[in-house]
């Protein structure tokens, strides 16, 4: 029988979540309140219903559909990866429904489920479909930032009629999901766990399942995952298979070597446009890297270079306004660019 996976097996309830008490505290008194609601409704729903009793069922769903009216706000989690966004909206379907809570709750991928088409259909049935005794059905959107412009229109009509979803967006870029849909929800920004809490939970798990690790493994091992917490458990439940103490040794080094981004800074700043750009295609392929990666790496180097502080400002705006796509090397051209502008007008000021 195959191994339950630690992302799941140790995915903690609404108390266990780390670093976001503030956005708890405010989601649980809304728990509380729609359960509240609930609880007595519920009861009797079921009585009606195991005695057969049409006319006091009618009664009951009539109550419901004005409770719908009250539902919780739509939401937006956003924040890095592995931060407790997709873990949240799942405890809140499982504080409000208990056990049933996979017959109320629904979860869609962005990436994947973008299309106009798929709002119109699969998204739109879920909103007018049945909610039994819940005011409501949860609807968790995760990687909402990569739906479709146009089909986040369409989902901003839906989210206007409908009365028995709550919609949940779980991205990591807010500014991707557009206005409209924004000024419906309630943003909720999710960031990494503190270190200290992180490494405790670690602590937890490693103890549960009897892994014995070097000291400062697990620190190391959360700030190589960038406070991606889901990683970092998930590469425990894989390196626990070892059966061996993890050390220090075995975490991986990702890391580009300094003198890649020295080499492509140097031959961009020359005009060596072209040149520069094999460079990076050649770092990008040795290391398996994105250009996100690569972008973000080429700034920390910058900040370091011996260079007006102005320069870097310019740089590093830039960098953050011309977004890096993953699927597309045209922002990486820019960069390149933009250093050799940046550098032909520095050269040219500092010689008038």
């Amino acid at each position: 029988m195959p191994t339950e996976l630690f992302e799941e097996k140790y995915r903690p309830g609404i108390d266990g979540i780390l670093g976001q008490e503030k956005e708890l505290r405010e989601i649980k008194a809304q728990i509380k309140l729609t359960k509240q609601c609930v609880e007595k409704i519920k009861a009797e729903y079921k009585k009606a219903e195991t005695e057969q009793d049409e006319e006091v069922l009618e009664k009951i769903k009539a109550r419901i559909s004005k409770l719908k009216r009250f539902k919780i706000r739509h939401q937006i989690f956003y924040g890095g990866p592995g931060c407790g966004k997709t873990t949240t909206a799942i405890a809140m379907a499982k504080e409000i429904y208990g056990e049933e809570w996979r017959d109320f709750f629904f979860e869609f991928n962005g990436s994947n489920d973008r299309t106009i088409t798929f709002i119109r259909q699969k998204v739109k049935d879920l909103t007018s479909s049945g909610t039994k005794y819940y005011p409501f059905c949860i609807i968790f959107l995760d990687e909402a930032d990569g739906i479709l412009s146009i089909a986040q229109e369409a989902l901003r009509r839906i989210i206007e009629t409908s009365r028995s979803a709550v919609f949940i967006f779980g991205c990591n870029k807010y500014n991707k999901i557009i206005d409209p849909i924004r000024s419906r929800c309630t943003p909720r920004r999710f960031k990494a766990p503190k270190v200290n809490d992180a490494v405790k939970r670690m602590e937890f798990i490693c103890k549960k399942e009897g892994i014995e690790v070097e000291e400062g493994f697990l620190k190391e091992l959360y700030l190589s995952k960038q406070g991606d917490m889901r990683n970092c458990i998930g590469k425990l439940g894989e390196m626990s298979d070892m059966k061996v103490k993890l050390t220090l040794e075995m975490i991986e080094k990702d890391e580009v070597p300094p003198e890649s981004y020295r080499t492509f800074y140097n031959l961009a700043k020359s005009g060596k446009m072209k040149t520069a750009y094999r460079q990076y295609i050649e770092v990008k392929i040795d290391n398996g890297i994105t250009p996100g990666e690569f972008v973000d790496e080429l700034c920390k180097y910058a900040l370091n270079l011996d260079i007006p502080e102005d320069f870097k400002a310019e740089l590093f705006t830039f960098t953050y306004t011309h977004e890096v796509d993953e699927n597309s090397d045209k922002q990486i051209l820019a960069i390149i660019g933009k250093v050799y502008q940046l550098h032909r007008g520095y050269k040219n000021k500092s010689q008038g």
